[in-house]
């Protein structure tokens, strides 16, 4: 597969493409330091897998994914990058990335992501896949709940008692208990400790 390295740390580029070169399907055709350097490499050089950071200068790597995904729509696409933050993920995803893969990854793992890719099939990382999962659980139940009904949650967490809640967000008690029983309904929890664990686990709070 001939690939394209792009990466705005010299040091770690050239580190890479001596890695990859242990590999008898993979050809580094080029490298570059940026987007822009990028694009100008496959005007000119047929490349099958595209592999950048994100995290660049003047052309970030979500963008380059994006330009690359629709100029270049046989191309595949590998994310490498220290950020697993859901939401860039998704992003970065819903661009055209193909694989998504953190730099603490090594060389087996990035080896069995280009198999992947190649087949047609998507790979993500497991940190990557934990993050996106507690992202999307995140974004579901701040659709389901009301912002009054987040803010009397995140008093449950918190450890705050119902006259506690009353309290801190001048409502009746009578309000406190609407709110409760409608988010335990919303989040189909069976009494007032579970949404507590529910969103300790999903890493909601």
């Amino acid at each position: 597969m001939k690939t394209l390295l792009v990466d705005d740390h010299k040091l770690f580029l050239e580190g890479l493409e001596l890695l990859l070169s242990t590999s008898n399907e993979i050809e580094v055709v080029g490298t570059a330091l940026g987007g822009e350097e990028a694009l100008r490499i496959m005007e000119d050089q047929d490349v099958d897998v595209l592999m950048t950071d994100l995290n660049m200068p003047e052309m970030d790597g979500r963008q380059l994914i994006q330009k690359v995904s629709q100029v270049y729509p046989d191309v595949r696409i590998i994310a490498l990058t220290m950020i697993s933050d859901g939401i860039l993920i998704e992003k970065v995803l819903n661009a055209g990335a193909d694989a998504y893969l953190l730099k603490n990854t090594d060389l087996q793992e990035i080896l069995f992501a280009f198999q992947c890719i190649s087949s047609g099939n998507q790979y993500l990382a497991k940190a990557v896949q934990q993050a996106l999962e507690e992202f999307k659980t995140k974004h579901k139940t701040d659709e389901l709940l009301t912002s009054r009904e987040s803010d009397v949650l995140q008093c449950i967490v918190d450890g705050l008692s119902s006259k506690m809640i009353v309290d801190q967000l001048s409502i009746s008690i009578d309000t406190v208990k609407f709110h409760r029983k409608n988010i335990l309904s919303k989040l189909n929890q069976p009494n007032v400790a579970a949404p507590v664990r529910y969103v300790t686990q999903q890493g909601i709070v």
